[in-house]
């Protein structure tokens, strides 16, 4: 690779890099569906017009910069994310996120409340490693939810410190329901069943929340279904 970077230099790596590209384009007619980046090739992206089944942002001895992070959460078109690289020291971002199936964030140090509320606008299954999210940012997500104002996930794994021990249902005592009998659901790839005596929330729509937990692995899970059917 070395002698490659002497010969062709970073424009001419870029200009045989978009050859190759759009040869597979013109050769079978489609867009590559499957992309591993890492910073240095992430403009990459650029190419592809249509949505990809897959991208993953991979660590590289570069570190990624702000504009490539805010990039790819705005305007990365895959139905699959996951970015495994470490965000910059300090970063923050108030923008919009693309839409995806599934999205998961290995760095996710940098998340706020904000932030987690407009991924759950946009994604369906999200997944987030290393948060400095507290319980009680979780429980502020479950209110804008249950008020209808979060309504694209489906599922939300996330490993942070239960710092902040407040109930997750902290002013959602109304809308809270007890289950009579055993119930389960499938809900993105898994079967969630849940024992009688155990709490979900339910909105006015009749959309159901159920909150798992896991205190030593420090992950919680919150599924989303339309409806509770008995085991």
């Amino acid at each position: 690779m070395s002698k490659f970077n002497e010969k062709y230099g970073v424009a001419g790596k870029r200009n045989i890099f978009t050859e190759m590209f759009h040869h597979i384009q013109n050769v079978f007619g489609v867009n590559p569906q499957k992309f591993i980046l890492q910073p240095p090739f992430l403009w990459i992206l650029n190419l592809s017009n249509g949505t990809s089944a897959s991208v993953t942002i991979e660590p590289d001895k570069i570190p990624i910069d702000e504009e490539e992070c805010k990039y790819i959460l705005k305007n990365c078109k895959t139905q699959d994310l996951s970015i495994k690289v470490d965000f910059p020291q300090g970063f923050r971002y108030f923008g919009p996120f693309a839409s995806h199936q599934k999205i998961k964030i290995c760095d996710g140090s940098w998340l706020i409340l904000e932030n987690l509320i407009s991924i759950g606008k946009s994604c369906t299954h999200i997944i987030i490693e290393k948060s400095n999210l507290t319980t009680r940012d979780i429980n502020s997500f479950l209110k804008f939810w249950y008020n209808q104002k979060v309504n694209c996930f489906r599922r939300l794994t996330i490993n942070f410190e239960f710092v902040n021990k407040v109930s997750l249902f902290d002013g959602l005592e109304h809308g809270t329901k007890v289950i009579e009998e055993t119930m389960k659901h499938e809900c993105v790839g898994d079967t969630v069943q849940l024992d009688a005596g155990f709490t979900v929330l339910q909105r006015k729509d009749g959309m159901i929340a159920t909150v798992l937990s896991d205190d030593r692995y420090k992950r919680l899970t919150i599924y989303v279904w339309t409806s509770l059917e008995p085991f």
